[in-house]
């Protein structure tokens, strides 16, 4: 997988370090699911079939009139950074969207399992104001190296089939 992402230990570490900075300590939430920005459509359709034999099953959902493709990793080929439990999605959205985005590795989302609300006020001093208006409030950083770690309430699999979509084994 590093061949395919680059060195995603390098960025999770960092971010881990980054967070750990503005009084965050994170490492107790498993990190869902990274995302991988690409920036043309070919690149996007190559990375789509470069990561293809490495996932048991993927899911294509559209947000904003643009497609997401989710990949769910075999075991074998989960992203493994130190004692951090394993990362089993991955996150390739299709470029378009309001500004456009470095091709790379982009935000490490943390489903905050206790009181979203109390750990935003806690973090205020350095986390965006909560967007309450969907289904799953989302909070986030971004550092200036361009890293985000966004946290919400719900797993990237449980907004997928919320939305009425699915994982399709392969």
């Amino acid at each position: 997988m590093h061949e395919i992402l680059g060195g995603y230990d390098h960025f999770i570490t960092t971010l881990f370090r980054d967070l750990a900075g503005k009084g965050i300590f994170a490492a107790h939430w498993p990190i869902d699911h990274i995302c991988y920005r690409v920036t043309t459509h070919v690149e996007y359709q190559d990375l789509k079939k470069r990561l293809l034999p490495f996932c048991k099953a993927i899911a294509t959902t559209r947000h904003n009139n643009r497609e997401f493709s989710i990949f769910h990793l075999q075991d074998k080929y989960a992203l493994r950074v130190d004692s951090l439990a394993p990362i089993t999605l991955l996150e390739l959205p299709s470029p378009g969207g309001k500004r456009p985005y470095p091709a790379g590795l982009e935000h490490a989302e943390f489903v905050v399992s206790d009181n979203f609300i109390q750990f935003c006020r806690r973090h205020r001093h350095a986390l965006s104001a909560p967007n309450m208006a969907e289904a799953d409030p989302t909070s986030f950083i971004t550092f200036p190296t361009g890293a985000t770690a966004k946290f919400h309430t719900m797993s990237l699999a449980d907004k997928i089939r919320l939305q009425g979509d699915r994982f399709v084994p392969l």
